[in-house]
C-alpha cells in the first residue's frame, strides 16, 4: 500500500520508487525487515522510514557482533579453564543472570507470536530486547571484557559466556527477518564451533533457565537499570559526558535491591563511573524500591 493507504498504482503516481530501483538502493535484509513488520490480516504500507530503521538494525547487529568477536578470541580456552567454576546459570555474574532471564522472558513472547503467525509483533518484541541488550547490557559488561586485571578473569569469562550465548540466540531469532547478515555473523563466529553449515538449519532450543531465583534476578536487575538510567540522565541534563565521574552517590534502597547492587557493585560503579557509593537499607519501606539522595558530579571547570 502507498503511504495514504491506497493501492500502489502507476497511473496514480503514488509510488516513489520502482521495485527494481528499490532493490538497487536498499539491502535485501532491509526490504525483508520492512515486509516482516506487517500484521496478520492487515495491509502493509510502503515506508522508506521502516526501510531505514531496518538498515539501522542491520548495522547495529553487525557492529555488536564485531565488538563481541573482539572479546571472545580466547573464549574456548577460558571455557576449558573455568569449566568447573562457571558451569551453571547461578555461577554467572549477577548482571549476566539478569540479561539471560530477560532474554528468556522475551523469547517466550517471541515464540508465542510466531506460533500465532504474528510475525510483525514477534519482530517488535525481539527488536526491543535487542536495543536494550546493546544500550544497557553491553554498556555494563564491556568494562569486564576490557579490564580483566581489575574485574578478574572469572568475571570476564562470565561476560564472554553470556555475550557468546546471547548473540547466537539473537541471530537465530533474527534470521527469519535478516537472513543474510545473520548468516554472515554465524559463519564468522559460530560455524567452526557448531560444525553446522548454516544458521538456517540450526535447531532453536529454548533457553529454559532452571533456577528458582531467576525472577528475582530479573526484577532486581530491572530496578538496577532504572537507577543507572536516572544517574545517566543527570549527566545528560548537566550536558556532560557519560564518562564524567560522580564523587559520591547515596541511595536509599529496599533490602532486596541492596543485596542485588552489592553483588553487582563493581559493574554498577564502573557503568555510571562512581568513586564512592553509599547504600542505605530501608528494608521494604520504599514504594519504588529506591530513592537517590545524593549524586555529586566531578565537573572540571573550563
Amino acid at each position: 500500500m502507498a503511504s495514504k493507504g491506497e493501492k500502489i498504482s502507476k497511473s496514480k503516481g503514488n509510488s516513489k520508487v520502482e521495485p527494481r530501483e528499490l532493490v538497487k538502493t536498499h539491502s535485501a535484509d532491509s526490504i525483508r525487515y520492512w515486509a516482516g513488520t506487517g500484521r496478520l490480516g492487515n495491509d502493509i504500507i510502503f515506508s522508506e522510514e521502516t526501510l531505514a530503521r531496518g538498515q539501522k538494525l542491520i548495522n547495529k547487529l553487525w557492529n555488536v557482533s564485531k565488538f563481541i568477536e573482539m572479546h571472545i578470541h580466547d573464549y574456548n580456552e577460558n571455557k576449558e579453564k573455568f569449566k568447573e567454576e562457571v558451569k551453571e546459570y547461578n555461577d554467572l555474574e549477577y548482571i549476566d543472570k539478569w540479561i539471560l532471564a530477560k532474554y528468556e522472558e522475551m523469547e517466550k513472547g517471541y515464540l508465542k507470536y510466531l506460533e500465532e503467525y504474528e510475525i510483525g509483533i514477534a519482530l517488535n518484541h525481539l527488536e526491543k530486547f535487542f536495543w536494550n541488550f546493546c544500550d544497557d547490557y553491553i554498556e555494563i559488561v564491556k568494562h569486564r571484557l576490557y579490564r580483566p586485571e581489575e574485574f578478574g578473569e572469572r568475571a570476564r569469562y562470565s561476560g564472554q559466556k553470556t555475550v557468546y550465548t546471547l548473540l547466537f540466540k539473537l541471530i537465530q531469532a533474527f534470521s527469519i527477518y535478516l537472513p543474510y547478515v545473520t548468516e554472515e555473523i554465524y559463519h564468522e563466529l559460530y560455524m567452526n564451533d557448531m560444525n553446522i553449515p548454516s544458521i538456517h538449519i540450526t535447531s532453536i532450543e529454548n533457553l529454559n533457565i532452571e533456577d528458582k531465583n531467576k525472577e528475582t534476578y530479573l526484577n532486581i536487575g530491572n530496578t538496577i537499570m532504572e537507577i543507572i538510567s536516572e544517574l545517566r540522565g543527570e549527566k545528560t541534563n548537566n550536558n556532560v559526558s557519560l564518562k564524567t565521574p560522580f564523587s559520591i552517590v547515596e541511595i536509599d534502597v529496599n533490602s532486596d535491591i541492596l543485596n542485588g547492587i552489592t553483588k553487582a557493585e563493581r559493574d554498577f560503579k564502573a557503568t555510571v563511573t562512581i568513586e564512592n557509593l553509599k547504600l542505605n537499607d530501608k528494608q521494604t519501606s520504599l514504594e519504588n524500591n529506591f530513592n537517590i539522595l545524593k549524586s555529586e558530579l566531578i565537573i572540571e571547570e573550563k
